[in-house]
């Protein structure tokens, strides 16, 4: 993934990409891989909304930013080189226009620049999650995570004499 985020830099040298760690990732990494090239920026701060709210194309490699961007109706490239999703139960890697190598990334990034981006492509991954667009709602000043704990607190709880009834998790 760092390659390619050098590939974009170089092909697109007018360009500003922002990269936004997960959070699991140490931020501090990526600043110093790409200290000093002047148009990636390595940005932690807020949610994540907010910065796709603002981008003009979105890129993932399996995250719930790319539901998210399918939601904003941004663009979304799914970036999956090495094919992690052929064993994994995780829905995420479904959002967007697939790419498995850069050269697609960069096609797909230049079709987008050229307003030659197929919509009916576009618009075929916006139908499939339909579902997923009518029953979400994004705040951009929230994290996905507050939005789950939110759910689970509101689940029911059902009395029991477990000696897990007193445990923290």
């Amino acid at each position: 993934y760092v390659k390619l985020i050098f590939s974009l830099s170089r092909e697109f040298p007018k360009q500003t990409f922002i990269l936004r760690p997960h959070p699991g990732e140490r931020e501090k990494t990526y600043l110093e891989i790409f200290n000093g090239i002047k148009n990636i920026l390595v940005i932690r701060d807020d949610a994540v909304g907010k910065w796709i709210k603002a981008c003009s194309l979105l890129i993932h490699n399996g995250c719930s930013t790319g539901l998210e961007g399918v939601i904003m109706r941004k663009p979304v490239i799914c970036f999956d080189p090495i094919d992690l999703h052929k064993d994994i139960d995780n829905f995420n890697y479904d959002f967007g226009l697939k790419a498995s190598e850069e050269k697609e990334v960069i096609d797909l990034i230049k079709e987008f620049n050229n307003d030659t981006l197929e919509t009916k492509s576009y618009n075929k991954v916006l139908k499939n999650y339909s579902i997923y667009l009518n029953n979400c709602k994004l705040d951009e000043k929230s994290y996905a995570v507050d939005r789950i704990l939110n759910i689970v607190k509101n689940i029911p709880k059902k009395k029991t004499n477990s000696i897990f009834s007193k445990s923290l998790f």
